[in-house]
């Protein structure tokens, strides 16, 4: 998890070797810490040990420069020996964490209108798409939507 409230100096230092990848997102870099040797495999490709310690995010200042920040995750805090932020603000890859308390939006309808929902659905898809392409769809629908 990446802690994005928490802003680090990149670490440096002659027994700290560090790789920047592009994450895909203009203006974000992961970061990754050589944790041993590298060595070449069998077909000659060149292989490295190492561990993601976080990202860099190009961001605003208030006067209107671009400023390049780090954001560590848990694997910097336990490598540099850091105690882990109180308070964070995490962010993981996909999608956010489900919280203990799900909004509203997530409380269980009616049944009744759960049905007729269901019966508007399936009729659409029957006419778009034919009686066995929509029984098909019905059914991987609601094998994700099952609790």
């Amino acid at each position: 998890m990446l802690y994005i409230n928490a802003v680090r100096e990149l670490p440096s230092g002659d027994d700290v070797k560090l790789f920047s990848v592009p994450s895909g997102k203009q203006g974000e870099c992961f970061v990754y810490l050589r944790t041993g040797p590298s060595w070449t495999d069998e077909n000659g490709k060149r292989h490295n040990s190492r561990e993601s310690i976080g990202k860099t995010v190009t961001v605003m200042t208030e006067t209107g420069e671009k400023k390049t920040v780090f954001h560590p995750n848990e694997n910097y805090f336990r490598h540099f020996r850091e105690p882990l932020p109180s308070g964070a603000v995490l962010r993981g890859s996909g999608r956010p964490p489900v919280t203990p308390e799900k909004p509203a939006e997530y409380e269980k309808a009616e049944e009744g209108s759960v049905l007729s929902m269901g019966y508007g659905i399936a009729s659409a898809l029957t006419e778009a798409h034919g009686p066995d392409r929509a029984m098909q769809a019905l059914a991987v629908a609601s094998f994700y939507a099952r609790d």
